[in-house]
């Protein structure tokens, strides 16, 4: 239980770069599962405690029915959301010269029917938008690093059949789609972190209805270095 391994207290942390090893960037989509290891953890997970960083401060997690530890004192969040993007500290006993510092970051997407057009080459588009919610240590997503592809792969910009790229602002990408008789079409939202994919987002647009994501899939993580939470710009 969460609760029996976490202390609960406020308390001011050097940063990374002060002490421990240099924090690792984890990525998990909105609506997953986030587990954020602690390798140095025993095994029954005792004198483990995690914090989060809130203002400058670094405050216990405490009890809450989307926390857990698992087998390996991972401490895992429920249906991560744009909140919980933050950077987290796994720390044993009361020593601060092992804690492992860690930055969660989150995809997350929208889907949603695009603004009714006098011009009706345009009529029927639906708009996706994916966001990279971060840690501030890197103070932008670089430009062209949300990229989106369609079920074949190929990347899809500017302006093509079915679909127009209205471009990435920080960290949020959009892209219009439009209907296309007799098929059925599937893209996905990718962060590209150097030369490898990060965490991508999938969408089926139903024309018919409410479009909706059908999956998201978490890839692989990567280093970055100290900050404190940034909310990304809204497009």
């Amino acid at each position: 239980c969460l609760d029996e391994c976490v202390v609960l207290q406020e308390c001011s942390f050097l940063f990374p770069a002060v002490i421990g090893g240099p924090p690792t960037s984890l990525f998990f989509g909105g609506g997953q599962d986030a587990i954020l290891p602690c390798a140095n953890a025993s095994p029954a997970c005792a004198n483990v405690s995690w914090f989060y960083l809130i203002k400058d401060k670094y405050v216990a997690s405490g009890s809450s029915p989307r926390l857990s530890l698992d087998a390996e004192c991972s401490l895992v969040i429920k249906n991560v959301t744009a909140e919980d993007a933050s950077s987290f500290v796994c720390r044993l006993g009361n020593d601060p010269h092992h804690d492992e510092f860690m930055f969660l970051n989150v995809l997350t997407s929208e889907l949603s029917p695009s603004p009714q057009y006098d011009d009706p080459e345009r009529a029927g588009e639906v708009t996706l938008e994916c966001s990279l919610w971060r840690h501030s240590s890197v103070l932008h997503c670089p430009p062209n690093s949300l990229r989106w592809v369609d079920e074949a792969g190929a990347r899809l910009q500017d302006e093509g059949v079915g679909h127009r790229f209205l471009g990435q602002a920080n960290c949020v990408s959009v892209l219009t789609v439009k209907r296309q008789s007799g098929v059925d079409r599937r893209y996905a939202c990718l962060f590209v972190d150097g030369n490898r994919v990060a965490v991508e987002a999938g969408y089926t647009p139903d024309f018919t209805g409410t479009p909706s994501v059908t999956s998201i899939v978490n890839q692989g993580r990567c280093f970055q270095t100290k900050g404190h939470i940034l909310k990304c710009i809204i497009w």
